[in-house]
């Protein structure tokens, strides 16, 4: 038994130095393994299984190694590559590349300086997103569409039924419009020539209008004093306007008493000006010398001693009508005073007669008149 004993000293000693190499790696991997986890508080884990991908900006950088989930939230367990920094305010989204393949993970936030993330420290439930479920989705859609058509009511047949009846008779507008954006998509280059002549008149417009920007400064203040002469010029224009209704009435009363006249008259001008209009030059030459004979009658050659004919018709007395006032004869003791006291009054009104002393020739309208204008 004791030889047995010594015959397996050296056995025992290299199973148990294995077993505590063994211990050791263990514990250092477990050591290492807990140093790189991390977890995330989140409201479900639908698609997320053990093994599933964590990522950050579409790049894996670990795995899902546990999923606890608890009454109303799940904790996401996951480690890390090693030396791989992450922000302390960084946030976990779940996301799915397809509606059908399993969810991963992503960390959104690059760290660039500032606190990190500790081992072992949650991601809380308020920097956390997953996505809706397709029941939730489906569920949300399904409430929708109860909500706008209940039980026996006929909304959606009615709204259909409206939508037949406004697009009942439209196939021709429904063509010619699609016929037109047809032809707009195979060529919009006329369509995009005038939107651009339209931003550069627009632009002309606001650069014309940063160059006046003072006028109209000026204009604007000035309006508290030129605004009431503005209102009296509106007044003016008023009052203009006034006659105008009356005017129309004219111009309607000779429409209709003289309309057929005044139409005749017009053809028969527009006739004469049309039979004259080629010998425009002859008539201008007619017209010509014109000017010359009015000069030469109003006085020219300049120089002349007896003026121009003009000046002498003026100038010269025609006794073409010989006329004097009525005269009437009357008696009196002593004409020659009689006279001298009507002539101082009105000269030429009296005259003696000649070979009768006791009467005179009186111009008594000319002497009435005279006097009457006097008083």
């Amino acid at each position: 038994m004791r030889g047995f004993g010594a015959a397996n000293r050296p056995f025992t000693a290299i199973v148990m130095a294995i077993s505590a190499i063994a211990g050791a790696t263990s514990c250092a991997t477990s050591q290492a393994s807990a140093a790189n986890e991390y977890c995330a508080i989140m409201s479900d884990s639908v698609g997320l299984y053990v093994g599933n991908p964590v990522t950050q900006m579409g790049y894996p950088i670990g795995e899902v190694v546990r999923i606890e989930p608890s009454s109303a939230e799940v904790k996401v367990v996951f480690t890390l590559n090693e030396g791989r920094p992450i922000p302390e305010g960084v946030r976990a989204v779940t996301r799915s590349p397809s509606i059908l393949a399993d969810r991963a993970i992503e960390l959104v936030g690059n760290y660039d300086g500032g606190p990190k993330l500790k081992p072992a420290e949650c991601i809380p439930l308020n920097r956390s997103s997953t996505p809706l479920s397709i029941a939730k989705i489906i569920g949300s859609a399904t409430d929708f569409v109860n909500a706008i058509n209940p039980d026996g009511s006929t909304n959606v047949a009615d709204a259909l039924r409206g939508i037949d009846e406004a697009m009942s008779g439209q196939g021709a507008n429904a063509n010619a419009f699609l016929t037109r954006a047809s032809q707009l998509a195979d060529n919009p280059d006329q369509t995009i020539s005038e939107m651009g002549q339209i931003t550069r008149n627009i632009a002309e417009l606001t650069s014309m209008l940063r160059d006046n920007r003072e006028p109209l400064k000026q204009i604007l203040i000035d309006l508290p004093q030129t605004g009431p002469y503005a209102v009296q010029a509106v007044h003016g224009v008023s009052d203009l306007l006034k006659p105008l209704p009356e005017l129309l009435a004219l111009l309607n009363d000779l429409e209709v008493e003289l309309g057929s006249e005044l139409q005749i008259a017009l053809d028969s001008v527009s006739e004469l000006v049309r039979i004259a209009s080629p010998h425009y030059k002859g008539i201008a030459n007619i017209l010509n010398p014109l000017p010359r004979f009015i000069s030469g009658v109003n006085g020219e050659p300049v120089g002349a001693t007896e003026g121009g004919l003009a000046k002498h018709l003026n100038n010269h007395i025609f006794n073409l009508l010989p006329w004097r006032p009525p005269l009437f004869r009357i008696p009196t003791p002593n004409g020659l005073l009689a006279c001298g006291f009507m002539n101082a009054s009105a000269p030429g009104s009296c005259a003696d007669v000649a070979g009768r002393p006791y009467a005179v020739d009186v111009a008594l309208l000319q002497y009435v008149l005279t006097e009457a204008q006097r008083r």
